[in-house]
């Protein structure tokens, strides 16, 4: 998508103008940052800011680019703009629409007309029969995923959260039930934070998750080496960090190492750093990804072959002080030498 963007309206005033029927039917049910992103197009407006850039936009409501993305989005599906595309299907264009227009029902509603805006550019992706469709979120199940989230977080959601609990469906494709079973799983294991539920569900997005039951075999799997890892660093009363947790990912969901080997490299780590380092079990860890270490046999293996230290050379040379014989200390020849000074 190009980054200046013509914006125009079919409104004939050129005020900041905000409708009541926004203020009454719109607002309320809208989050925080929607709301903002469509004043700051009625702003641009106004000032006969023609081209809109996402950037700017971003930069001003102190948004990512992806939310403002997202925002467009939720206010065309809500009948209030229109994204303009080229024939390549690029948005080149937003029209800022009145209730009144009459292509307002057809263009809002037509979903075979309406291009997505995407993220990220994606390769285009060839279509499985066992992929499982996409379910969209409608009204009513968004909001017993907000309630739910609440009532497990046992305090209103935040406009953010809100954002985020949308993106999963609308971005990742997490079906309304992963979401659900995401949310209930991160907070009964003491992770409140919506941002860290992101990256779980940014992960399950990249591993292909996309139903409740490989989400709970995934989920059984990370458990065990979380525990493994734990038990080999003897850390006590105290959860993994996001950046241990970071690391532990790393390890089973790209390295797809076994329980025993993560042990046997932390507890290496252990020995030879006399700390708990995670950076050094990860530089072990990769050692073995490089060299197709797949077993605690491979190595031992490995180990057996490094070539044996040489042990260090005794030097032989002889200096001039070697040539001395050494003296006698004992109390005899003391008491001879002090005879013989004294002749």
């Amino acid at each position: 998508m190009p980054d200046e963007i013509i914006l125009h309206s079919s409104c004939t005033s050129q005020v900041t103008c905000v409708s009541n029927d926004f203020i009454d039917n719109f607002m309320p049910e809208s989050s925080g940052e929607f709301v903002k992103t469509y004043l700051y197009l009625l702003r641009s407006l106004s000032a006969n800011q023609m081209n809109f850039s996402i950037k700017r936009a971003a930069d001003t409501l102190h948004h990512t680019e992806a939310d403002i993305r997202r925002a467009l989005q939720y206010w065309e599906e809500k009948g209030l703009l229109r994204l303009e595309y080229d024939s390549n299907g690029t948005v080149v264009g937003i029209c800022i629409l009145n209730k009144s227009d009459s292509n307002l029902t057809t263009l809002s509603k037509k979903e075979e007309t309406k291009v997505e805006i995407p993220v990220e550019p994606e390769p285009a992706e060839e279509v499985e029969e066992n992929i499982v469709p996409r379910v969209p979120f409608d009204e009513a199940t968004l909001e017993e995923v907000y309630n739910m989230a609440e009532m497990l977080n046992q305090k209103p959601l935040s406009s953010r959260d809100m954002q985020f609990i949308l993106s999963w469906n609308t971005d990742l494709g997490l079906s309304p039930d992963l979401i659900e079973y995401l949310i209930e799983v991160c907070m009964n294991n003491g992770h409140s934070s919506f941002y860290y539920m992101n990256t779980i569900a940014i992960k399950w997005k990249e591993q292909g998750i996309q139903t409740e039951e490989a989400a709970r075999a995934a989920d059984d799997i990370h458990s065990k080496a979380y525990y493994t890892v734990v038990k080999a660093f003897g850390i006590k009363e105290r959860n993994l960090n996001s950046r241990e947790e970071k690391y532990l990912s790393q390890w089973t969901t790209n390295y797809h190492f076994s329980n025993d080997l993560l042990q046997e490299a932390c507890e290496r780590a252990l020995n030879n750093t006399g700390k708990i380092s995670f950076a050094y079990a990860d530089k072990i860890l990769k050692d073995w990804h490089n060299n197709q270490i797949k077993t605690i046999g491979d190595v031992r293996r490995k180990d057996s072959s490094r070539p044996a230290s040489k042990p260090k050379a005794v030097s032989t040379k002889t200096t001039k002080f070697q040539n001395f014989t050494e003296r006698d200390t004992s109390d005899t020849s003391i008491i001879e030498l002090e005879r013989k000074l004294l002749q």
